[in-house]
């Protein structure tokens, strides 16, 4: 793991009344901190929007954009989180009409026809003929993980 990742994640899990698994396996961790949490019902989002702002600084540092990046990066996301949270709590209890409120809405992997395969991809470069990569996950008509790929960061040679 990204040092600097690893700190934000140690100070985030001592303040988190009890939060657990750092030892977990990538995925029981993932989902440990998805659980609801009696203690803070905002974990789980506050958790997602930390996942994705620290994917985004790290993909800041791989473009040579780290001068971009906040200084105070603790302090940066627990205001973030807090902004985000206050947001969605209004939303969830007025609406955006005004109305009754919002309704959720499940939203789920679709598996294929039995003996397909489905491959998930996301990438991002750095502008036209610059610094790019990529990455893959393949799954099985069941959800099962049949193959993770993952690229370095490339030049693009076109």
């Amino acid at each position: 793991m990204c040092p600097r990742a690893k700190a934000i994640w140690r100070y985030f899990a001592s303040v988190n009344l009890g939060r657990k698994g750092s030892n977990a396996d990538f995925l029981s961790w993932f989902l440990l901190n998805l659980a609801d949490n009696e203690k803070d019902v905002s974990w789980p989002t506050s958790f997602l929007i930390k996942l994705w702002y620290l994917w985004k600084w790290r993909s800041g540092v791989c473009f040579d954009r780290e001068a971009l990046l906040p200084h105070d990066k603790i302090g940066f996301l627990r205001a973030k989180c807090k902004e985000i949270v206050q947001a969605l709590c209004k939303e969830l209890r007025e609406g955006r009409d005004g109305g009754p409120g919002r309704q959720e809405i499940l939203i789920c992997w679709d598996a294929p026809p039995a003996d397909w395969m489905v491959l998930n991809t996301d990438g991002t470069s750095k502008g036209n003929r610059g610094k790019a990569g990529g990455g893959g996950l393949i799954r099985g008509d069941k959800g099962e993980w049949v193959c993770v790929l993952e690229s370095r960061w490339v030049r693009a040679q076109l």
